[in-house]
Formats: C-alpha cells, sequence, structure tokens
C-alpha cells in the first residue's frame, strides 16, 4: 500500500512538473519532440515498405510507449527502433514473423535481467568511460550514417525538394539557431519537409486521402519455429548488447547528466522493464521492435525537450495517425527530403558525442583525496596521481569510441572498452597490492620493534632485580647468622649433644655463586657472538639464562645457610654474639657481598671428628677421618 502511494505521488510530481514545462515553453517542447524523426522515420519506412512490419500496430504501440513514458518517468525517452534488428531485417527482407521473433526475443532477455537485478549489477560492474565510450560511438555513428547514406548521394541542385544545396541552407539554419534562445528548429525542419513532401507529386497528396486510410484492426500472430530460429539467432543476438548498453545503461546515465535534480533519474531496472513490456506487447500485432536510445535523447532535449510532455505529444500524433491512417502515409513519408532529415540526425549525433566531454571528470577523485588527505601523500603527488587516472578514463573512453566506429559494432567496442579498463586496473592493483604489502611489512616491523623493546626492557629487569633480590636474600640469611654466613662452609663449629664437629672445607656457597655468575657470563658471550653472525641479538635466550642463574644463585645462598644451620646450631649463649654482629651488619653501608677469606681448594674436604670414647686405657681422644671429597650433598 505504502508503495502504491508513493507511485502515487511521484507520477503526480512528474505531472506536475510537464505541465509547468509545456506552459512555459510550448513551442520548445514540441520542436523537442520532433529531435528523434531523423532516427525513427528512415528505418520504421523501410520495414514498413517490404513488409517486415504493421505501419499502424507500430505507430499505436510505440505512440502508447511515448505517453506512458512520459507521465512515468518526466523526461523526453525516446522510443526508435532497435537497430540491429532493422538493419538486418531490411538487408534480409525479414518476415513479420521473423521481426517479430526477433524483439520477443530481446524483450525476453532483456526482462529476466531487470527482475533478477542483473541489470543493476552490470550498472555497477561497467566503468562509466566504457558507458560514455558507447554513447559518443552511438553518436558519431549517427553522424557518419547521415552524412554517408542520406546527403552524399544527393544531387546539388535537382530536385528542388531534396539536394544538397537543401541540407547547406538547413546546417547554416542550424548554426543560426544557437543564437536565437529556444528557437524550434526541428518544428520548423519538420513542417517544411512534410510541405516539400506533398508538393514532390500530386499523387502523394492522394495517397493520403485514399479510402485505404481506414479505422485500424489489430491481429495478433505466432511466430513459427523457423521464425524463431531465424529472428532470434540471426537479429536478436546482434541487438542484445546494444539494448543492454545503449538503450539502458547510456539511457540512464544520460539522464543523470541532463537531468540531475528533476525529474528522478529512471534506473536501469525501470529502463528495462519498460523496452520489455512494450516489445511483450507489441511484437505479437506486428509492431516494429522499439527501444529507448540515449542518442535519441540528445536530440529531443537538442532542440528543446525538457520534460515529458514534449513525447507525450508526439506519442499522441503517433496513435492519432495509427489508429485512422495507417499504411496510407507511407508514400508521403517516403518523400520526406532526406537532405533535412540527414541535417537533423547530424545534429542529435553531435548532441550525443557531447557527453563524451566528462569522461576524464576527476572531480570525484578529488573529493575521496580530500577524504583520504590523511594519508601523507603530498598535494603535488596527489595532482599527479588524480590527472593520470583523469587521462586514463579519457583513454578508456577512446578505445570504445574506437571499437564501435572500426567494426560498426557496439559488442565489440564495450569488449575493447573493458580490456582496456582491466589492463590499466591489473597495473592499479599491482601498485596497490605492493604498497599494502608494504604497509604490512612496516607493520610487521613495528611490531618486531616494539617485542624487542619489551624483550630488552624484560632482560634489563631481570639483570637489574636479580642483584637486588640475590642481596637481599644475603642480607636475609646474614641477619640470621652474622658473620659466620659471611664467612661461608670454611670453618664451622657447632654441639651436637656431647660431640663437638669440626668441619674444613672449601667455601662452597661462594663457589657456587660463582659458577652461576660464570655461567650467565658465558651465555651473554655466546648471544653476542651470535648477533654478530645473524644481525640480531637472541634477547629471549639471555633473560631465561639470567633468571635462571637467579634462581641458581639464591638457592646456593639458602643451602649455605642450611648447611651452616645443620653443621653448627647456635648454642644460647651465641645469641648475644649474633645480636652484636647483626647491628654491626646494619651500622654498615649497604654494599657488595663481602669477599671471602682464603680457604682450602674446593675439591677437597678434610673433617676431623672429636668424639668423647672410651680407648683402650679409658681415657677419651681424638680420631680423625679423612671424607671423600665432593659437594655436601643438600640438607
Amino acid at each position: 500500500m505504502d508503495r502504491l502511494d508513493g507511485l502515487r505521488a511521484l507520477i503526480q510530481t512528474i505531472g506536475a512538473y510537464n505541465l509547468r514545462t509545456i506552459r512555459n515553453a510550448p513551442l520548445a517542447e514540441i520542436s523537442g519532440s520532433l529531435g528523434d524523426l531523423g532516427t525513427l522515420l528512415p528505418l520504421m519506412i523501410a520495414l514498413a515498405v517490404q513488409d517486415s512490419i504493421d505501419l499502424s500496430s507500430t505507430l499505436v504501440f510505440s505512440g502508447l510507449a511515448n505517453i506512458i513514458t512520459g507521465i512515468v518517468f518526466g523526461i523526453p525517452l525516446p522510443v526508435q527502433p532497435m537497430k540491429a534488428i532493422a538493419a538486418i531485417a531490411i538487408s534480409q527482407k525479414f518476415s513479420k514473423d521473423e521481426t517479430a521473433a526477433a524483439g520477443l526475443t530481446v524483450a525476453i532477455v532483456v526482462f529476466l535481467l531487470s527482475v533478477t537485478g542483473l541489470l543493476r549489477w552490470l550498472n555497477r560492474v561497467v566503468p562509466l568511460p566504457v558507458v560514455k565510450g558507447i554513447q559518443v560511438g552511438a553518436g558519431l555513428s549517427l553522424v557518419i550514417s547521415a552524412g554517408s547514406n542520406l546527403i552524399l548521394p544527393l544531387p546539388w541542385r535537382s530536385p528542388l525538394e531534396d539536394n544538397k544545396l537543401l541540407a547547406v541552407g538547413a546546417f547554416l539554419t542550424l548554426l543560426s539557431s544557437k543564437h536565437v534562445k529556444r528557437f524550434p528548429y526541428a518544428l520548423i525542419m519538420t513542417l517544411l519537409a512534410v510541405v516539400l513532401a506533398i508538393f514532390s507529386t500530386s499523387s502523394n497528396v492522394h495517397a493520403v486521402q485514399s479510402p485505404k486510410s481506414d479505422l485500424w484492426h489489430p491481429v495478433a500472430f505466432m511466430p513459427g519455429r523457423k521464425a524463431w530460429a531465424t529472428g532470434a539467432i540471426d537479429a536478436a543476438l546482434p541487438q542484445l548488447p546494444l539494448t543492454t548498453l545503449n538503450s539502458i545503461l547510456a539511457v540512464t546515465s544520460l539522464s543523470a547528466t541532463l537531468f540531475p535534480t528533476v525529474p528522478p533519474t529512471p534506473s536501469t531496472t525501470s529502463i528495462g522493464l519498460s523496452v520489455a513490456t512494450w516489445n511483450l506487447i507489441g511484437c505479437w500485432f506486428g509492431a516494429m521492435p522499439i527501444c529507448h536510445g540515449s542518442g535519441g535523447l540528445a536530440g529531443q532535449y537538442h532542440f528543446g525537450a525538457r520534460s515529458g510532455a514534449s513525447i507525450i505529444i508526439l506519442g499522441t500524433v503517433k496513435v492519432a495517425l495509427g489508429l485512422f491512417a495507417g499504411n496510407a502515409i507511407v508514400p508521403l513519408l517516403q518523400n520526406f527530403p532526406k537532405s533535412l532529415l540527414g541535417v537533423m540526425v547530424i545534429a542529435a549525433g553531435v548532441e550525443l558525442a557531447k557527453v563524451g566531454q566528462g569522461a576524464g571528470d576527476t572531480s570525484d577523485l578529488w573529493e575521496q583525496a580530500e577524504r583520504q588527505s590523511s594519508g601523507g601523500s603530498t598535494a603535488e603527488e596527489t595532482k599527479v596521481t588524480i590527472q593520470k587516472q583523469g587521462n586514463d578514463r579519457y583513454m578508456v573512453m577512446l578505445i570504445t569510441v574506437a571499437g564501435c566506429l572500426a567494426f560498426k559494432n557496439d559488442a565489440l567496442g564495450f569488449t575493447a572498452g573493458m580490456l582496456w579498463h582491466w589492463s590499466l586496473q591489473i597495473s592499479e592493483w599491482a601498485a596497490g597490492y605492493r604498497g599494502r604489502r608494504r604497509a604490512v611489512q612496516l607493520g610487521e616491523a613495528q611490531q618486531r620493534g616494539e617485542a624487542d623493546a619489551a624483550r630488552r626492557g624484560e632482560t634489563e629487569n631481570s639483570l637489574a632485580l636479580g642483584r637486588t633480590r640475590v642481596q637481599g636474600e644475603y642480607d636475609r640469611h646474614f641477619a640470621r647468622m652474622g658473620p659466620r654466613f659471611a664467612r661461608g662452609d670454611s670453618v664451622c663449629s657447632a654441639c651436637c649433644g656431647h660431640a663437638d664437629v669440626l668441619i674444613s672445607s672449601a667455601d662452597i656457597g661462594h663457589l657456587q655463586l660463582m659458577a652461576e655468575h660464570i655461567a650467565l657470563q658465558q651465555t651473554a658471550i655466546r648471544c653476542l657472538q651470535q648477533a654478530m653472525l645473524t644481525g640480531q641479538l637472541d634477547l629471549s635466550n639471555l633473560t631465561l639464562a639470567a633468571n635462571s642463574r637467579l634462581t641458581g644463585a639464591i638457592q646456593a645462598l639458602t643451602h649455605q645457610y642450611q648447611r651452616l644451620s645443620i653443621a653448627a646450631p647456635l648454642r644460647p649463649g651465641v645469641q648475644a654474639s649474633r645480636e652484636m654482629a647483626r647491628a654491626q651488619h646494619d651500622s654498615q653501608v649497604t654494599g657488595p657481598l663481602p669477599g671471602p677469606a682464603r680457604r682450602p681448594r674446593a675439591n677437597a674436604r678434610l673433617a676431623v671428628v672429636r668424639a668423647a670414647r672410651p680407648s683402650t686405657s679409658g681415657t677419651a681422644g681424638p680420631i680423625t677421618r679423612r671424607l671423600p671429597s665432593g659437594p655436601l650433598p643438600a640438607p
């Protein structure tokens, strides 16, 4: 319901726009409605003369299409023949069945493309320079065709009603009309052409007033199997690219260029459905396959059309002629002066080719550059890049135009333009890939730098905290045991029951601390040697070694304290001396660990055990026993 209300509001808005435009400039709208006759009349007359179409049906259905599209879209959207089908039908003398089969095949395919959304996808995928190249190619093709087929074969002076001098006069009038605002050139030339056509022979006037001009009676028919095969393969296949590109994509693009604000630009889906619908209806009655074309839109705009009111007027005239005149007007149309038609077609072609001026437009690139101005590129680099992209766009359009003109086939021109566009994109993609890869590498290098900094900090903290922790562990044991802990294991005295034990050995604790220190130095030397070879310092290994040596040093101090405690526990009378030693230690300035006194070698240990035991003489005597060398077992 909301969609219907929106459609009704849109039609009302467009209707008000059409009415306002026709009131402001009625002659311009009427003149603009005739701007596409140079494309319509030659093909329609040729097809009607050889009985490839029914002229009455063509006028009625094309007129209805003009009226409906003017009401719905509000722009001077042309209704013109499908050129590829018309050209092939004329050259191969198609029957009505074959022409209808070709039009129906194109209509079915376009309908499927529209309802499935593939037209919207094509509109997004096909670059704008290629679309503009199709438009410029179509415009230049009209100019070449008008000059070679309509004007060049004419004599210079005779007949009076159609010659080259008349074409020169029409062209000069066209140039002069540019200096007169809203000059109805197409209307004046069309009226003059009708007068000259009537004047050419009296039989033309008689043909128009002949009794053959009766009311139109539509007759539907079904094309046969052979007609389907011939029409679909020979004519529909060449027409499909032209319809998709020039009649849908190019029309949508040109509409947005000519009418940027009001009325709303028709979508590719709506244009595709319009083309499909009118052919699915009219071709069953022998009507000419029709489409919307960018050339006709440019021609009607050039001659003054600015709204859908212009084609509504044209459609009304077509319906009236189809209903009441029909085939009776064929002789009159055959005598339509080719000189005047040729000049009108040339003007329409030039107007269409003018859209190529914006192929190198880089305003969107500048806006994108402004949004991405924080990327670090200088203004000069940005300017050079945008200029290069603008030149690339223009080159893509020129390649497309060259393909269309060289092979006289829009499909081949489209293919050439797309290939050129992709070749340029490959280099841009490669440059973008290299840039992204460089950014990734810089990011990885930054991450490695941050990781190295973290590892350096960890190593520095480990080395700095190691000394503090070892010194703290030493101070803790020294506070409990006094100077005896500083001297180490060399000479300790203890009392265990009734046995006195004296242990004389190497300073095991100091040697263990020295071993841990040497191991840390060796690890640091190996890391430095490896760094000189590889260029990278293995901080993780150094940190691990520092932590391991820290643990070993603390264990060495702990084990020394345990050995001293077991070998010579403190007597109660020693408590005072321990307190005195602790006070003396606290009064000193904190410094490095005190160095050990000179002690026996580490690989020998002598234990003298004096025990009170009875001897053979009944007196106690000392017993000396040498213990095996080696470190003391951990308690």
